[in-house]
């Protein structure tokens, strides 16, 4: 007799219980799918905007340099010639990669044909194994005509600690990221552009290696997230189904066996 009472309470409490399951299940899935997707719709945004940008950057870049004088207002990613010399303050900016070295990009202030001034990344040099230890620069004093483009970070650079600049030689400043208010001060005359001057030609006295990472990151990346979210999505869409179709199996099965 206390088995028949029991059965069907046994029967309500586990519908109870699978009820609970599902009602977790979708809401666990109705906060995570639509983020997962919006993710996924994100990521090949932003692949469109790299393929985008990188066009556009591949027809700046291509265009014959410009003469410097000749340009009223700069821009970003546009070849140009400029003419001048160099001045006798340098910067090493540090821990910058190449090949799995670390080293440093020589930045040297350079006086135009002019009252103005451009901060020139020089290229990259390998830092020496202690830390006390600094690289040659080479001081170059003849007049130069420079080929190169203004680039400018995105973003601000993360450094581990708050130091912007160590003296380490009168003329030699060891830097975490380019402070432009602090250059400034320490060259005399009017800064043209905050944006340093990157070479492209190799052979030019005072360059070093110019291998210069990519402008723009590959859009193919972003697009790899993109599937790796859609992928997300339809494996948490097919895990709800195949639960919810599970316990009403379950279900059935316990109520015909109960009821027997």
């Amino acid at each position: 007799m206390l088995q028949c009472i029991d059965a069907p309470v046994n029967i309500q409490n586990k519908r109870l219980l699978g009820s609970g399951f599902v009602w977790k299940l979708w809401l666990f899935s109705a906060f995570f799918l639509p983020l997962t997707f919006m993710l996924g719709c994100w990521q090949l945004e932003r692949a469109e905007y790299k393929q985008a940008r990188s066009l556009e950057l591949s027809r700046s870049m291509s265009q014959a340099p410009k003469p410097l004088s000749e340009v009223d207002v700069p821009k970003l990613f546009t070849p140009y010639r400029l003419q001048g010399h160099y001045h006798e303050q340098h910067y090493l900016l540090d821990n910058r990669m190449r090949g799995g070295r670390i080293g440093y990009e020589v930045l040297s202030a350079f006086k135009l044909d002019g009252d103005n001034w451009v901060l020139v990344n020089r290229g990259w040099v390998p830092a020496a194994p202690y830390r006390h230890q600094l690289p040659d620069i080479e001081h170059v004093t003849v007049q130069q005509n420079l080929h190169g483009y203004f680039y400018r970070p995105d973003g601000s650079i993360p450094v581990l600690k708050d130091l912007q600049q160590e003296v380490m030689q009168p003329d030699i400043r060891r830097i975490q990221r380019v402070v432009w208010d602090a250059i400034e001060a320490e060259i005399p005359g009017a800064m043209l552009v905050r944006a340093e001057f990157r070479l492209s030609d190799q052979g030019g006295a005072g360059a070093y290696r110019l291998d210069w990472p990519p402008l723009m990151s590959d859009a193919n990346k972003h697009k790899g997230y993109a599937v790796q979210w859609f992928a997300m999505s339809g494996a948490l869409l097919l895990l709800m189904i195949w639960a919810i179709i599970k316990h009403r199996k379950e279900l059935r099965a316990q109520t015909q066996t109960e009821t027997a």
